[in-house]
């Protein structure tokens, strides 16, 4: 059996198909049955490790890899006899075409007016800072 005959038509299956049949691997890699929240009762058959051809590396570790060979290069050709290559005619240098008439000067984009800056205002508290708690509280007075 292939492995395409083996994997499922996931697009004409529903979530709940799709879900029963990831939990049916689940069971056979041994997950408890409490974890499952389906029955995990689809028949999916084994492959035997056997069969199975690995035609690709796998997974190799980053920095493990080794450099791609460089394409074979054709075996370099004695260089024959050829004609030596002709100069390619220039075509002849046409002189520039005269400036536009000059059009009226754009004129100046005026700047709009300064915005007015706002001044920073007095702190409503004394001196700048925070009223502490005897500042508040009327049955204490300054001395």
């Amino acid at each position: 059996m292939t492995p395409a005959d083996n994997t499922p038509d996931f697009d004409s299956m529903s979530p709940e198909e799709i879900m029963t049949w990831m939990e049916s691997l689940a069971k056979r890699q041994g997950v408890r049955p409490e974890e499952l929240t389906t029955a995990a009762d689809v028949d999916i058959p084994e492959i035997d490790p056997n069969s199975v051809v690995i035609d690709e590396p796998g997974y190799v570790p980053y920095g493990e890899e080794r450099p791609a060979k460089p394409p074979a290069r054709p075996a370099a050709q004695p260089p024959a006899a050829q004609e030596a290559p002709r100069p390619v005619a220039q075509p002849p240098v046409r002189p520039m075409a005269p400036p536009p008439a000059a059009q009226e000067a754009p004129r100046p984009v005026s700047e709009p007016p300064a915005r007015p800056v706002a001044q920073p205002t007095a702190h409503p508290h004394r001196r700048g800072r925070p009223p502490r708690l005897r500042d508040r509280n009327p049955s204490r007075r300054a001395f």
